[in-house]
């Protein structure tokens, strides 16, 4: 801000046009003063903050905060943090205590500051357990020991010239939160270092807009007739968004011959309806074309797709000769003895493209997608083996330095590679060992499993080895890949002591494009009879699809993949047909995320009276891309018996909707 001649303060609701977006975090560097940041000190555990901290002037004995007018980063000043004799672990820096307006409540917020190694010796790795600085903020509404790990928290990577840090959090929805930002040294620093720091900003994160286009997605369509009934066959579709319209094929396939109809129409995809502002029905609009298939004789093409209501198409082969009023007049139109007598494989196909109610050309996008090169690559230097025991079990292979990580998430201490985004991935692992008798296997060890990549049958205990291997895998954010070996030598092996010895890890595609007001719902029925046995937890498989957004649901395992972050309602709900006599009988619904149990209800049943049971559960759930929801039952009863869901879809069925941030 500056002063006008009245020494009144100039900020932007003084100069129209000019707009004041909000930061929380104030400084005065450009007076000479470090109002606004203050010394801090923290108990650190395995590095990360984890106490109260202590904020004032003398809190961090080890750094002293100025300001400093030589080669400042930004204007006349910047922030100078100075360690005389280096930087103890747990000291740094604080922001002073800001509160949220109510509109960032609840939102992703953005920090972000310049910084510039000054003089001094820090690590900038981006690897936990050796970075020197991370950034983290301080919940100050909870205070105690509540700290926030933003993503981002290790992004000063810059150890020459001018850097940029910037790192995301989500508020909480309470109203009068107030938050502090810190900067905090990991690691001790053992001599003197300075560095410094401007442009500190916390505001909300402008979200992407652009055109959407999605990627197609199965349904299937409604097909109806204005007279009779078709039947014996199958219909079948695919869409995409592309702007503010739905691009769509769908086709009929016959079993055998249907019985007498005439005329069809097909739906559009669930919950998406022509716009009517774009596309006037009444104007008989063609919008997409149509034919049949003569199995093994001949294509009829040349039909028209016209827009009939707003949720439904109108089909119309090759022989439409006028229109009069708002219905085309066709002769005789697509019925079950013409264009031909459809019977066995034969075929009516459609495309066409038409705007959606509510759709934009520009959407604003979720954050989840990232088109960036994931890779990293490690390998042993040389002179430190690791200790392979004889036997089926995989021994993770360690003492690796990594040559190149794009995303900085090689934690050395685990000696493991932290999956930064959702997407399919090719891991390579390979294992080098100096003399070997029998056969061994290499693979990669993910989130504690053993995978095998690769393997060799070596009779020679003379010559050195090298077992590899590679596999394509689909990983989500978070998952942790280490390379994995078996031995059966019959004595214990040191391997992996040579560079031969390497883990390679690259992404080959992330999560799909997901408009962030997108829907994502899904529902499906199960008429298996699944049975449940006693006091066993049991997830339910769903086989039979009633609609699914995207695709996202394994009809073979009932597991549900996220396809973008948010907070999901799911319901579900069994039917125990059979009249359970047990004296008492408690039935459990459990919502879980990643294989693990997060929520659940209760039924119980007493008394002797045969009664079936009917159970429904409904919960709310936080996830990620790339995460997965399931549903399990847990029956437990007096005769330790096992129970069997009623063989009915119409009452056992789950439903996912996203329906929100």
């Amino acid at each position: 801000m500056a002063l006008n001649s009245n020494f009144r303060t100039l900020t932007a609701d003084n100069i129209e046009g000019l707009v004041d977006d909000r930061n929380y975090l104030k400084a005065s560097f450009e007076n000479g003063t470090i109002q606004g940041w203050t010394e801090m000190a923290v108990t650190l555990t395995s590095g990360l903050p984890t106490g109260t901290p202590t904020i004032s002037s003398t809190a961090a004995g080890s750094i002293a905060l100025s300001t400093t007018a030589t080669t400042p980063l930004s204007g006349a000043r910047s922030l100078l943090v100075t360690g005389a004799a280096g930087w103890t672990a747990g000291q740094g820096f604080i922001s002073d205590e800001f509160t949220l307006d109510r509109m960032d409540l609840g939102k992703v917020l953005t920090v972000s500051f310049d910084y510039e190694l000054v003089s001094g010796t820090l690590n900038f790795s981006g690897t936990l357990g050796s970075q020197t600085l991370m950034v983290y903020i301080y919940d100050a509404t909870a205070g105690g020991a509540n700290w926030i790990q933003p993503a981002g928290f290790l992004g000063m990577n810059q150890s020459s010239g001018p850097g940029r840090v910037t790192a995301t959090f989500q508020s909480s929805v309470v109203a009068g939160q107030k938050y502090r930002v810190a900067v905090i040294a990991s690691q001790a620093v053992g001599s003197a270092c300075s560095l410094e720091f401007d442009n500190f900003t916390c505001s909300r994160v402008t979200a992407p807009i652009g055109p959407v286009v999605t990627d197609w997605v199965s349904y299937t369509p409604t097909i109806t007739t204005s007279s009779g009934s078709i039947t014996n066959y199958t219909a079948s579709g695919k869409y995409r968004r592309v702007g503010d319209s739905v691009q769509v094929f769908g086709s009929i396939k016959f079993s055998a011959a249907s019985a007498a109809f005439a005329q069809l129409y097909a739906t559009l995809p669930s919950g998406l309806s022509i716009d009517t502002a774009k596309v006037n029905p009444n104007q008989q609009t063609i919008i997409g074309s149509c034919g049949a298939l003569d199995s093994g004789i001949a294509n009829y093409t040349g039909g028209s797709v016209f827009v009939q209501l707003p949720s439904y198409v109108y089909l119309a082969p090759s022989a439409v000769t006028t229109h009069a009023g708002t219905a085309p007049v066709v002769t005789p139109g697509f019925s079950n003895t013409f264009p031909i007598t459809f019977n066995t494989n034969d075929e009516i196909s459609w495309e066409y493209e038409v705007p959606v109610t509510g759709w934009s050309s520009s959407t604003q996008q979720s954050s989840d997608t990232d088109t960036r090169v994931v890779a990293f690559q490690a390998y042993n230097a040389g002179g430190t083996a690791t200790s392979v025991p004889t036997g089926a079990t995989a021994t993770k292979i360690v003492n690796l330095t990594a040559i190149s990580d794009t995303h900085a998430t090689w934690n050395a201490g685990s000696q493991a590679y932290i999956i930064p985004v959702s997407g399919y991935y090719e891991i390579t692992s390979s294992v080098y060992t100096s003399a070997f008798s029998g056969g061994n296997s290499v693979g990669f060890i993910l989130n504690g499993s053993y995978n095998e990549t690769g393997a060799s049958q070596q009779s020679s205990s003379i010559a050195p080895i090298t077992v590899w291997g590679s596999r394509t895998v689909q990983l989500k954010a978070g998952d942790s890949v280490s390379i994995g070996y078996c031995q059966f030598s019959g004595t214990t092996q040191s391997v992996g002591a040579f560079p031969p010895t390497s883990l390679k890890i690259t992404r080959l595609s992330g999560p799909s494009v997901v408009a962030a007001s997108e829907t994502v719902a899904a529902v499906y029925q199960t008429g298996a009879g699944q049975s449940i046995p006693n006091n066993t937890v049991t997830p339910i498989v769903y086989g039979t699809k009633v609609f699914d957004t995207h695709s996202a649901m394994n009809a073979s395992t009932g597991v549900y993949t996220v396809p973008v972050s948010g907070t999901f309602e799911v319901k579900a709900s069994h039917y125990f047909g059979t009249a359970i006599t047990a004296t008492a009988t408690d039935v459990q619904t459990i919502v879980q995320v990643d294989g693990i149990s997060m929520f659940g209800s209760n039924l119980t049943k007493s008394g002797t009276v045969a009664a079936p049971l009917t159970t429904l559960g409904s919960f709310l759930v936080k996830a990620n891309a790339g995460q997965t929801i399931r549903i399990a039952l847990l029956q437990s009863n007096s005769t330790a018996s096992a129970q069997s869901l009623l063989a009915n879809v119409t009452f056992n069925w789950i439903s996912i909707n996203r329906v929100g941030n």
